[in-house]
């Protein structure tokens, strides 16, 4: 009997002693949940209706602590592509989830995508908040949209000690083609003496923070007239068609700005030329980014031509097409409506291009730079300006224009040349806007000042001349490929050729 009491005593205490133990939680703001991943990407290709699940654990690195996750939520609530499951439970939103001391838990994470739909972006993207004890981290979830081929770049980054860390690089002489749409998804990178080559009628889609590296490679892009090469960002909304900014390789860089090191990003082109063998686009057409062409050189200039013939550089929020220290050449171009420059060619090189038009109507906020800009040297970081020095570089029958009376001297043309008669630059039988010296007889010959070009419609990219235009029969005859115009008229209508990179066309 007694015996009998005492085991159940005993039960009775042992049931207590576990009924009245509490967890202990972790409630600090600064705790951090762990992640067995940070971004989530589905990288199917969705050609009907698709669906698809991944999983990733949230760990509590809390040796002796629980912690009381208040919520797993999609930012975009019931409009979510993405369903979450945690812990059993499933939807947009889970709350009060606890994980114990060193424990974790699955999240089931499934995204259903119509890759016919054609309003849907390529990329779909959004955040999965998680939020515990008041401090929210995120885990980002990406998925492909639409039936395209895809190209998964990396992020270039750049440490104190100048090295760089990049992994994005393409296969070597690699061939795209038309058959569908090409995404890029980061920065892709086309390696050292390799080339990528590009075929007319391709359509290649960047998202933002992405673009195409070409390191000391090469780039050949072979659009044809009415079936061009396009370069643009990936979403496909009707309020993004003329949206700048919306795509460009970046750049991490570690600095030290006085207060320790911090990571800065830094903007270069969407397509950037680095050192690049001799390279060619035509008829391709870059727009909406935040620097369309950047094309530069850290060594000799000898073979490292890029030539650039009946291309469309424009809307882009920063600059159209940057050279510095490059060597370009090109003819029938448009370089227009940018919120810097149109064009930018600083540090030296040479630059060669015929019948080109450099125009810029920008309407989307204050602009503060000239249409266009050349200089021959840089700034070093110990105030000590370094030459760079100019080679052949000639403007024949090209169009300088804009309309930006913000500008402090209202120039559209801006050249900043260190001893001017040493360097070998033209201006001939040009339309300039400036209200720099241009009297030098033999660097600019046969130019029209700040007379207004009269184009048709430049707020919508018309840039042919109107019918009283002064850009009208005052261009030197050149023949061969410049007898017609970017868009295949022929220039040789009246008594003399239009200047600019578009023939005036009777109605």
């Amino acid at each position: 009997m007694i015996k009998t009491i005492y085991s159940i005593f005993l039960s009775v205490t042992v049931l207590l002693v576990f009924s009245c133990r509490k967890d202990k939680f972790n409630t600090s703001s600064d705790f951090q949940l762990e992640f067995s991943r940070d971004s989530i990407l589905f990288d199917t290709v969705f050609t009907t209706l698709g669906s698809a699940t991944q999983v990733f654990k949230v760990y509590n690195p809390d040796q002796n602590n629980s912690v009381e996750v208040d919520y797993f939520s999609l930012k975009n609530g019931s409009n979510s592509k993405f369903r979450i499951n945690v812990d059993g439970e499933s939807g947009v939103k889970v709350e009060n989830i606890t994980i114990a001391p060193k424990d974790s838990v699955f999240v089931f994470v499934e995204v259903t995508l119509d890759g016919n739909d054609e309003a849907l972006p390529f990329v779909v993207e959004e955040e999965l908040a998680v939020n515990s004890n008041g401090s929210e981290q995120e885990v980002k979830l990406i998925a492909w949209g639409q039936n395209a081929i895809f190209h998964t770049g990396s992020t270039i980054n750049v440490n104190l000690d100048g090295d760089i860390e990049f992994n994005g690089y393409l296969e070597c002489d690699e061939v795209w083609n038309n058959e569908l749409p090409h995404v890029i998804f980061g920065t892709v990178g086309v390696p050292p003496e390799c080339c990528l080559t590009i075929n007319p009628g391709t359509q290649i889609y960047v998202h933002s923070g992405g673009g195409i590296l070409v390191n000391n490679g090469c780039i050949e892009s072979n659009g044809q007239l009415g079936n061009e090469v396009v370069f643009q960002g990936d979403r496909l909304e009707a309020e993004y068609e003329d949206l700048p900014g919306q795509w460009g390789v970046e750049l991490e860089v570690v600095a030290d700005l006085g207060i320790g090191p911090e990571i800065v990003t830094l903007s270069r082109g969407g397509l950037w030329l680095s050192s690049p063998q001799p390279s060619y686009l035509e008829h391709t057409i870059i727009k909406n980014g935040i620097i369309g062409l950047q094309v530069d050189s850290t060594g000799e200039l000898s073979g490292q031509t890029v030539a650039l013939r009946n291309c469309q550089i424009y809307n882009h929020s920063a600059i159209g097409v940057l050279g510095q220290g490059a060597k370009m050449t090109g003819y029938n171009n448009l370089f227009a409506n940018c919120g810097q420059s149109a064009a930018a060619f600083q540090y030296g090189g040479e630059y060669i291009f015929d019948h080109c038009t450099f125009a810029n109507y920008w309407s989307q906020g204050a602009r503060q730079a000239p249409s266009f800009f050349l200089n021959n040297y840089y700034e070093a970081s110990d105030d000590l300006i370094i030459e760079r020095s100019l080679g052949e570089t000639r403007f024949r029958n090209c169009a300088f224009y804009g309309d930006n009376a913000n500008l402090a001297d209202y120039s559209e043309l801006i050249v900043d040349v260190l001893d001017p008669e040493t360097e070998q630059y033209v201006f001939q039988n040009c339309l300039v806007d400036t209200e720099q010296d241009i009297s030098d007889p033999l660097k600019f010959i046969n130019l029209i000042n700040q007379q207004n070009a009269s184009f048709l419609n430049p707020s919508s990219y018309n840039f042919r001349p109107t019918q009283n235009s002064p850009l009208r029969e005052e261009a030197l005859p050149l023949g061969g490929a410049l007898a017609i115009d970017l868009a295949g008229e022929s220039r040789f209508t009246g008594s003399a050729p239009d200047i600019g990179c578009l023939q005036y066309v009777p109605d």
